[in-house]
């Protein structure tokens, strides 16, 4: 294998402002390939250790939805079963039309949950509390249900809180935190000891440091704050999540290996992850995850995140059914069952549009080139 072009590539980020930016590649549990570039501190003074934490924010649902299937595969949940069964506050939920409010139509399902489908979006209305206000799931979710959603569950495709939702249906049904549960079924298991909701002091250490992309002039200024995570509010499995590269990798070569781990270790059933390669988006529901993800031709919306759907359109190398997703400081995660391929890659760059729409689909293809996939 010859990776000689994304080397190059990653070396020419530092053209773009990017700070820093971590990428691992495995296949068949093996790591073929492993790069990082720039320099995790606010100086840029630092090298690159490999061992940087980052905050993988939505990267982290790829966790969630899987935590919650891992319930469906045990018989404990249903996708089709209404959220009400679970969280009686949801037996009544409300739709926001025009200037009125109406009882919604629909009774919300738990699937609607995983597909985005159930009516909330990020902070509009202040329908998401802020996470240093309540300490569980299920507090957060029952604050949810009070609000009017912005359309009939199951109607429409809305990129928002409604995975959450899964949050507290998990703890609801284990008895757990979150935390607790995702790293009992899967992080434990698969050796992964530098993923979780609370870093130690010695893991705030290793943070890399966060910024704001500014897509006009390509340039980055520091985030403010510096991006320190709060170890102490609600355990949001749509995004509070921090991991390395090399942790988070070892989650994702787990999928691409059908529910085994690098180290043997069978945590979920290829069956459980078939369910998340199809799109399962219909009609305006998908036609609003295209409006919203233009550069996704040929992707839609599953179980767990993006799900390729159709290589006309996507021009990717990636075989239909691959998925995963990214986060909102640019990582970006991806499976490929068919060829047990999975990609992982670690930055802390907010908004920043160059990543989602360029960097992310070049380091799949040129790794795919090297590959010979």
């Amino acid at each position: 294998m010859d990776f000689s072009k994304l080397t190059r590539y990653l070396a020419s980020l530092e053209a773009a402002d990017i700070p820093a930016a971590d990428v691992e590649v495995r296949m068949n549990h093996d790591v073929v390939y492993r790069r990082y570039v720039g320099h995790p501190d606010a100086e840029r003074k630092a090298p690159m250790t490999g061992g940087e934490l980052y905050l993988i924010f939505s990267c982290s649902k790829v966790s969630l939805c899987l935590g919650a299937l891992k319930l469906v595969e045990e018989g404990r949940l249903a996708i089709d079963d209404p959220v009400s069964k679970y969280l009686p506050e949801f037996a009544s939920l409300t739709v926001r039309d025009g200037d009125a409010v109406r009882p919604a139509k629909t009774e919300l399902l738990v699937r609607h949950c995983f597909l985005m489908e159930g009516g909330w979006s990020y902070g509009v209305f202040g329908e998401f509390p802020e996470p240093e206000t309540v300490h569980d799931n299920i507090t957060m979710a029952a604050q949810m249900a009070k609000v009017p959603l912005h359309f009939d569950p199951g109607t429409r495709y809305e990129y928002g809180t409604s995975q959450d939702v899964l949050g507290a249906i998990i703890e609801k049904i284990t008895g757990k935190s979150l935390g607790a549960y995702l790293d009992e079924v899967f992080f434990r298991p698969l050796g992964m000891t530098d993923t979780g909701f609370h870093p130690d002091a010695e893991q705030q250490k290793r943070l890399a440091a966060a910024w704001v992309y500014d897509n006009e002039r390509n340039r980055v200024s520091p985030l403010e704050g510096g991006g320190a995570i709060d170890s102490q509010g609600v355990e949001l499995g749509s995004g509070g999540l921090y991991s390395t590269v090399h942790d988070y990798s070892l989650f994702m070569d787990m999928i691409a290996n059908g529910g085994v781990g690098a180290n043997g270790v069978r945590v979920l059933k290829e069956e459980t992850l078939a369910l998340c390669q199809r799109n399962l988006l219909e009609y305006v529901p998908l036609s609003d995850f295209r409006r919203w993800q233009t550069p996704l031709y040929g992707y839609g919306w599953g179980l767990c995140g993006r799900v390729h759907m159709d290589k006309n359109l996507s021009l990717s190398p990636t075989p239909v059914g691959e998925f995963g997703w990214n986060g909102a400081a640019a990582a970006y995660c991806m499976a490929d069952t068919e060829n047990k391929v999975s990609i992982y890659i670690g930055m802390q760059v907010m908004n920043c549009n160059y990543a989602y729409n360029i960097i992310h689909h070049r380091i799949r293809d040129l790794a795919y080139e090297a590959m010979g996939l």
